[in-house]
């Protein structure tokens, strides 16, 4: 069985200019995530709760869609990590 190994977007820090995260970073933390193919991207976040990261989807998902047509096609979801260390990709498009 083929494990498929997913890699961040090469060039996640040119989008926005991702940052280090702030206090509450030594906790578990969510984001709204992006997949496409074998690429990842942290995409809206981070948030304490699970429950703030679902409600983001529909709302990330527009973005993207605005910026790139193509990300129609790419899998829109959540994930948990182990730290908040980074600020979402297309955190700097939310008002």
């Amino acid at each position: 069985m083929k494990t498929t190994k997913y890699e961040p977007y090469d060039n996640v820090d040119d989008v926005v200019g991702v940052t280090p995260r702030g206090n509450w970073t030594d906790g578990e933390c969510y984001y709204v995530s992006i997949v496409e193919g074998e690429r990842f991207a942290l995409a809206v976040g981070p948030f304490q709760t699970h429950q703030e990261a679902l409600d983001m989807v529909s709302s990330a998902r527009d973005i993207g869609r605005e910026l790139d047509p193509k990300s129609h096609f790419y899998s829109w979801g959540t994930c948990k990590m182990a730290h908040g260390h980074r600020e979402g990709v297309l955190n700097a498009y939310l008002s």
